[in-house]
């Protein structure tokens, strides 16, 4: 009929007339229809693919040369499963052998509920990711050449402010106070647009593990403290749940607290408290609550509350500082965890955020084999009577030590085969359940990775294994009979601990501000050496021990993540640090004692960092 001509024309038109690729295939992937802009992008004329299987013509291969199977490609799944298909990175191949990037649609034709085929909509993506790859690019620069600087420009500031240079002039200190305040504003600025750029493209990675929460509040609660204190704020924990771990990124869950716990502060009256809960909540979840007594946020803002460059009052950016980024980006990482972000808030009667984390259980049965995995202690305890451990420990700590405990041999073995950088001392039972301590102490000796570890004799008889080995246990620091004289325990073990040489250090960077920088934080406390290139650093590495390897990632000839398989080949491996504008994967990140980022870490924390882990 006319009517249908009419609709066929204006169907026609349509399909002309749209700049996006599309076609049509019949059940068997041969084309039935193709408009003006598929050929155009393909290269080839409409009626060289009328009737021909277009997948054997423009979407054969990979771009590693690989087949590209028939049964895989959108089209035929959504033939073979009646729905649609979204691909946002497939590959089309023009008719002359050049390949481009796509994004395509695919939605199977039904009629008289039978699928007939297949209608596909595509377009070209090049230079979407032609200015994504400029994006990454620029990003990376801003990482680096910002971030190295600013660190730099924040550390010496600090320094300075600190007292490093002695008193200064009242005037001098107020402008050196503004520059340092400023500064971090800077810092701040920065590393949330990265932040959100990391998000934005589906990069920003997270290494999860099971811990206890109530550490990590505190240890968040004390890290912002000082930031509170600028607006004469405090926290204070008024519910606790000791017992409560998480599943968490513990680097991006200390960034949900800092932001959580600063906009609190900034919006507190003067000489408030900012109170934080911690509680089992519903669906096994436990729940963290922030409540400041300020002014709460005005009802028309809150529905855009956790948008991106978002305030609730024009006025706020200049009055309370922040880039509007904070609770957009905490959102997102809650949501990683698995986790809701909530708000509830009164005008005048102050606000509460809550975070709500799926709780852990963690097995009793499994805790001994992870804690083997995570140690970082400096003495191994082996006792099997688990009160003695338990008071060994205890006097241990008193001492300013960490320690594990292991009771029996086995254990023990499995806690120094998984301790990165072994232990400084142990303190051995030699009447264990599986084995007696004295087989333990020779199959130390025969072991060179393990020979040199002092061993603290605490028995029941130690005296007479002593007189039994007849002088020959030489790496026997002391006998310590029971019951345990608790200073004598500490004076062997500090003993055996303690070094008159200075601990060496070799920090790698290129950048001779960033090392003059991190001489003066570290003073006198190590013997620190500079290698400034890749080159050096790995003949250093190969023909020196140090204890401590402080590492910055861009080098001048390679990359610093190079060096880790030279530093793991030593028989005795220096702990290592990564010191870095760039971000570090997780496949790092668990071959390194610490990661730590520039123009996120302060004079201060890099300080108790590096002394962390050579302690």
């Amino acid at each position: 009929s006319i009517q249908m001509l009419k609709e066929a024309e204006l169907i026609r038109l349509i399909l002309e007339s749209a700049s996006e690729g599309i076609y049509g295939v019949d059940i068997d992937g041969k084309v039935t229809f193709i408009n003006a802009s598929a050929t155009k992008m393909l290269g080839w004329k409409g009626s060289e693919l009328l009737g021909k299987s277009i997948h054997h013509y423009c979407h054969h291969h990979y771009r590693d040369g690989r087949e590209y199977p028939l049964d895989q490609c959108p089209t035929a799944i959504a033939i073979n499963k009646e729905k649609m298909t979204q691909s946002l990175d497939e590959l089309f191949w023009r008719k002359n052998s050049e390949s481009f990037p796509v994004e395509m649609n695919t939605v199977p034709i039904i009629e008289n509920q039978q699928v007939t085929g297949a209608v596909v909509v595509f377009r070209d993506i090049s230079e979407r990711k032609r200015i994504d790859k400029m994006k990454a690019e620029f990003i990376s620069t801003v990482s680096h050449e910002l971030r190295t600087p600013l660190t730099s420009i924040r550390g010496s500031l600090g320094l300075i402010n600190g007292g490093a240079v002695g008193e200064l002039p009242q005037q001098a200190a107020k402008l050196l106070h503004i520059a340092s305040n400023n500064t971090e504003r800077l810092l701040l600025l920065i590393n949330d647009i990265l932040d959100v750029e990391k998000i934005e493209s589906g990069k920003m990675s997270f290494s999860f593990q099971s811990l206890k929460l109530m550490p990590l509040i505190e240890q968040s609660l004390e890290d912002n403290a000082a930031y509170g204190a600028q607006y004469n704020v405090r926290f204070e924990i008024i519910q606790r749940e000791d017992e409560a771990s998480i599943n968490c990124d513990k680097g991006r869950f200390m960034q949900v607290m800092a932001n959580l716990l600063s906009n609190a502060a900034k919006f507190s009256p003067e000489n408030e408290a900012v109170k934080i809960a911690v509680k089992f909540h519903k669906n096994n979840t436990v729940r963290i609550s922030i409540t400041d007594s300020g002014p709460g946020i005005p009802k028309e803002f809150q529905p855009r509350l956790f948008e991106k460059f978002t305030q609730s009052d024009s006025t706020d950016t200049r009055q309370k500082s922040g880039t509007g980024l904070g609770l957009n980006i905490t959102k997102v990482i809650v949501e990683k965890h698995n986790g809701q972000i909530g708000f509830s808030s009164s005008h005048d009667n102050g606000t509460t955020f809550y975070v709500d984390l799926p709780s852990q259980t963690i097995n009793k049965a499994l805790q001994g084999k992870a804690s083997i995995k995570q140690t970082s202690a400096a003495i191994l305890i082996i006792e099997d009577d688990p009160d003695v451990a338990t008071l060994l420990q205890m006097m241990l700590a008193n001492g300013g030590y960490k320690s594990d405990i292991a009771g029996s041999v086995e254990e023990a073995r499995q806690f120094l085969k998984n301790t990165p950088h072994g232990y400084k001392a142990i303190t051995l039972d030699l009447m264990l359940p599986d084995e007696d301590g004295i087989s333990l102490i020779e199959e130390l000796r025969s072991d060179k990775t393990q020979s040199d570890i002092p061993i603290v004799v605490v028995s029941a008889k130690a005296d007479d294994s002593k007189e039994a080995f007849n002088g020959g246990a030489v790496c026997i620091a002391d006998w310590l009979n029971k019951p345990i004289d608790q200073e004598r325990l500490l004076d062997a073990v500090k003993q055996v601990v303690s070094t008159d040489s200075k601990l060496r250090v070799l920090h790698v960077e290129d950048d001779a501000d960033i090392h003059s920088l991190v001489k003066v934080i570290l003073g006198d406390m190590c013997e620190l050496s500079w290698r400034s290139t890749f080159h050096d650093s790995k003949i250093a590495l190969e023909e020196e021990s140090f204890d401590l390897v402080l590492l910055d990632i861009a080098l001048p000839d390679g990359s610093g993540l190079d060096l880790l398989e030279t530093i793991e080949q030593r028989i005795k491996p220096p702990r290592v640090v990564i010191f870095s504008a760039y971000e570090v994967s997780q496949e790092y990140t668990s071959k390194v004692s610490e990661v730590l980022m520039k123009s996120k870490t302060s004079n201060a924390r890099l300080l108790e960092t590096i002394n962390n882990v050579i302690s």
